[in-house]
């Protein structure tokens, strides 16, 4: 099987912390390594979830949860399909859409919308199909693509953005349109394989046939990428790390480092206000939103995790009179890597906690979720 080459470029170090990826891996573990134990007793409703690791992945609404899993992949055409599943609150379907792909996309960015459908993105992410530095996915374009769907999984459209899947990091559905932000290498100064020069991206698209109603750069002639983007009455709050000095932060300190800024923009993509802080936590990882609690936003870094001992979390589901937390966690180091790849792999659990309204733990479960290690080592391919 032909290997794909990762390349991984000074960008992906920069943006590493902006990557939507739950069951990322640890850059380091302090701690030992080992498996949760169980608590309590499991409800009979959810044995077959965990034994089949059904919420694996998900991303969690209000009353929905989203995932999406690779159905088929084509090595010699670099073409894959995913299938997208909406399911509910137990794992029972409610909708799915199929797509084709190249096997440079990946689905990311999950919305539950307003109307009971939902929307994802195919983010594309450059890579180098062979050991010749001249052949790259971004030969055959590099497009990124809006997919909406309605409640029973049907296309409503899909919008093809010129544009790499961090530019489409985060969406969210206000008045109506749907506005995407993220960090998008400068099109002047892209050159393949090559981690370029970044501005923060935004764009508000059309609900009925999802043209591009808007879009705008935020940023200057050096490195500037999203940390994270909160929602609030106006409009938008975005914390941005910037290392420019000049264009929209002519105000920078002038030390070597990237500043932090909070700009916020208004329902027309507009700056009204923009400042220096001194907040330093602009990891897009700590503020992604894993869920809803009693009908409030739930984010990472939420003080409700401050003592969580099982993993890194990725989705808390709300049941009313408790709450349901799904992590993915480390439970050792796998013995045998391969000598062409530098990154450490671990073991993994998929742990499925559940709490009462008070905090308490009431029962806790796992499953081995280990990649394929000796798949991998045939094929390395840009999968999440």
């Amino acid at each position: 099987m032909k290997r794909t080459i990762l390349i991984l470029t000074v960008m992906l170090i920069l943006l590493s912390g902006c990557v939507k990826n739950p069951n990322a891996n640890p850059l380091l573990y302090d701690e030992e390594l080992h498996a949760v134990e169980k608590v309590g007793d499991v409800p009979a409703e959810f044995e077959d979830i965990i034994k089949n690791n059904v919420f694996s992945g998900v991303s969690a609404g209000p009353d929905r949860l989203l995932k999406s899993r690779k159905t088929d992949r084509d090595e010699e055409s670099h073409t894959v399909k995913y299938r997208v599943e909406m399911l509910d609150l137990y794992g029972a379907e409610l909708a799915s859409y199929e797509t084709d792909a190249r096997d440079a996309h990946n689905v990311k960015t999950f919305t539950f919308c307003s109307d009971g459908g939902f929307l994802f993105v195919l983010g594309f992410s450059d890579i180098q199909y062979s050991y010749d530095p001249s052949v790259w996915a971004s030969d055959g374009g590099m497009t990124s693509y809006v997919v909406r769907c309605d409640k029973n999984g049907g296309l409503i459209w899909q919008t093809a953005l010129e544009v790499e899947g961090l530019a489409l990091g985060s969406c969210f559905e206000k008045d109506g349109k749907y506005y995407f932000f993220g960090t998008r290498e400068k099109p002047e100064t892209k050159r393949r394989g090559v981690g370029s020069i970044t501005d923060v991206y935004a764009a508000m698209l059309d609900p009925g046939d999802g043209s591009v109603i808007k879009s705008r750069m935020i940023g200057g002639s050096d490195f500037d990428w999203l940390g994270y983007v909160k929602e609030n009455e106006d409009g938008f709050a975005l914390y941005i790390n910037a290392q420019s000095n000049d264009g929209d932060f002519e105000n920078k300190k002038g030390n070597r480092y990237a500043d932090h800024w909070e700009v916020e923009l208004d329902t027309d993509l507009n700056i009204t206000k923009k400042r220096m802080t001194s907040d330093d936590n602009y990891s897009y990882y700590d503020k992604d939103i894993i869920g809803f609690l009693d009908g409030k936003t739930v984010y990472r870094d939420d003080p409700l995790f401050e003592d969580f001992d099982a993993g890194r979390p990725y989705a808390l589901i709300d049941y009313g009179e408790f709450y349901m937390i799904v992590s993915t966690n480390a439970t050792g180091v796998y013995e045998h890597m391969p000598s062409y790849v530098s990154a450490q792999w671990y073991y993994y659990e998929t742990v499925y906690s559940g709490y009462n309204k008070k905090g308490g733990l009431i029962f806790r479960s796992s499953v081995d979720s280990s990649p394929d290690y000796i798949g991998r080592e045939t094929d390395t391919g840009n999968d999440e």
